[in-house]
């Protein structure tokens, strides 16, 4: 599952960098986001769509409080979700937190889009709030000694943001496998 998990976090690296940045945006500043279609052969936008709401409920504490928008009409869902940040250094201690970020799933019939975005470092309230999460190092509107917890963060919420983004798409692919082939006769 780990090696799942690697193959797919360099695949969507991949993406990120294939499609999400272009030789003109290789300056500093570049947010993190996913943005992928994955392929649900055989299943409508409804099936695609109840899918995604089982996920939801399945993999968030409580999705009553995590789904902004469910919208049945368009076969589309938008929801929150948080990836706990903890560190350990004494130095850095104050960066521990969340890093909060938006997923937004739209259905189609037998493919779906995902998009994870607005990934936002939050610090309890004697932490250090450090905001987006950049592709490419530190945020370039900080400065002065600001700047260097601001790149420790980034070099640490990287790595989680890429694992939650793997591991999400996994997850996602499993509920769409699992739900396609059973019906309701089979529990």
């Amino acid at each position: 599952m780990k090696k799942l998990l690697s193959l797919v976090a360099i695949a969507m690296l991949s993406i990120f960098f294939s499609n999400g940045l272009s030789a003109k945006d290789n300056k500093a500043g570049v947010p993190l986001v996913c943005d992928t279609v994955l392929q649900a052969p055989g299943l409508t936008a409804d099936q695609i769509y109840n899918n995604v709401k089982i996920w939801f409920a399945n993999s968030m504490r409580s999705a009553n409080d995590v789904i902004q928008l469910d919208d049945p009409a368009s076969k589309h869902v938008i929801g929150k979700a948080a990836i706990p940040m903890n560190v350990k250094n004494m130095t850095w201690y104050c960066l521990t937190g969340h890093i909060r970020y938006k997923i937004d799933i739209a259905a189609r019939d037998g493919r779906y889009r995902v998009i994870m975005s607005n990934f936002m470092h939050e610090a309890p309230k004697d932490g250090w709030s450090e905001g987006p999460v950049y592709v490419n190092g530190p945020n370039p509107e900080v400065k002065g000694l600001h700047k260097r917890q601001n790149s420790e963060m980034q070099k640490r919420a990287l790595p989680l943001c890429i694992d939650a983004i793997a591991s999400t798409i996994v997850s996602l692919q499993d509920t769409m496998a699992g739900n396609a082939s059973a019906t309701e006769d089979e529990w």
